[in-house]
């Protein structure tokens, strides 16, 4: 909340090794902002575990003095701010001045209690923290609510109701593209609750980060896929399924400790099997011809479709009988060099934090300098 984010990046910027106590959907968030441990308190007491600690910094006052002693060094400090809005003090009468009291009485005969100490002034505190903040040593952590200037009262109550820092869509989408890297698949379970997944999946496919179909299940990620769409790829030791020639393509240059992949798909136009192996190096030897059937601006109309006809075949011969097989007309046709210029760098950046997509004017330049050419791809 309010206090923890900063309470944590103060103290590993003064050198303490920092164990977080909170929510599971907390946790990772404060992992980020520099927490060595993390702890669910959910699943774990912290004052029963074994560990002491040099100071315990307690925001929400959620345990009793005589456990929290358990877990103090014997010349230990705990410090107690309390907040009236939750923990063993929410919403009395009184707030936490009943907790208060009675620890400030016992702080002359108990070491581990500091009692009343005046600190630096006011003018020093915020000129270190000036200092802090613009060296980046410390940053504020913002969620995906806003408030307008005259919600400003929502907006307090929003901070002492305990929901912020939530599901960050940052993170969810990190979470689908860390598990289809690592395991091929989409994430087994999710540490957030399922109505703020289903809102941030949609979020996330309506900027195109992934791709849902009707049950709001995730299709694709690119250039992952839950579905089979034609291709597999093969890594060191991981499968994917690949969505596309232009995809799979792509995988080795996203995860290049996987390279190289076997990527394997059929002929569309007389069913022989084709495979190459894919580096990050040089594009793959071989005379197979790229087919891409719809064009570059028309892409998102149906992505499923597009990815389902970015194809390999054997040859133009084969090209020339699917479509008249079909009735399509013809597309673009690319051969592998090309289709491996197209690939390589087209997903760079996209497992990193703050991943940003190109925007058109940059995509044009892209695929310029991978050769394509003609107003298939917008040139």
């Amino acid at each position: 909340g309010a206090v923890g984010v900063w309470a944590v990046q103060l103290a590993k910027v003064y050198g303490a090794e920092v164990t977080a106590v909170d929510a599971p959907a907390k946790l990772d968030v404060l992992s980020q902002l520099g927490a060595d441990h993390v702890i669910d308190y959910t699943r774990h007491d912290f004052t029963s575990m074994g560990v002491r600690y040099d100071m315990v910094f307690d925001i929400v006052s959620q345990a009793r003095f005589s456990q929290v002693r358990r877990a103090l060094q014997p010349t230990g400090t705990f410090v107690l701010i309390g907040h009236d809005q939750y923990g063993r003090s929410g919403h009395r009468v009184l707030g936490s001045i009943g907790r208060v009291l009675p620890l400030m009485a016992m702080a002359p005969f108990v070491k581990q209690l500091p009692g009343i100490h005046s600190g630096p002034p006011r003018e020093q505190n915020w000129a270190t923290i000036v200092d802090l903040l613009s060296t980046d040593r410390i940053r504020p952590v913002v969620d995906d609510h806003s408030f307008s200037l005259d919600e400003v009262v929502a907006a307090l109550d929003f901070v002492t109701s305990g929901q912020t820092l939530r599901m960050d869509l940052e993170d969810l989408r990190l979470a689908i593209y860390e598990s289809f890297a690592s395991t091929g698949h989409v994430p087994a379970q999710w540490q957030w609750e399922a109505s703020e997944v289903a809102q941030g999946l949609q979020k996330l496919a309506a900027a195109r980060h992934v791709v849902l179909n009707s049950a709001g299940d995730i299709v694709m990620a690119h250039p992952f896929a839950s579905i089979p769409l034609g291709f597999s790829v093969m890594g060191t030791d991981t499968l994917w399924w690949g969505g596309c020639a232009w995809d799979s393509f792509a995988l080795p240059h996203l995860l290049p400790s996987q390279s190289p992949v076997l990527v394997a798909t059929r002929c569309p136009g007389c069913g022989r099997a084709l495979s190459w192996n894919v580096d990050t190096t040089a594009p793959p030897v071989g005379d197979e011809i790229a087919h891409f059937l719809v064009p570059v601006a028309h892409i998102w109309d149906d992505v499923v479709h597009t990815c389902s006809n970015q194809s390999l075949f054997c040859s133009m011969n084969c090209v020339d009988g699917w479509l008249e097989n079909t009735g399509n007309d013809r597309g673009y046709t690319m051969d592998l060099t090309t289709l491996w210029n197209l690939a390589s760098g087209w997903y760079a950046g996209r497992l990193d934090r703050g991943y940003v997509r190109r925007d058109p004017s940059e995509a044009a330049d892209y695929f310029r300098e991978a050769g394509l050419r003609g107003s298939f791809w917008g040139l």
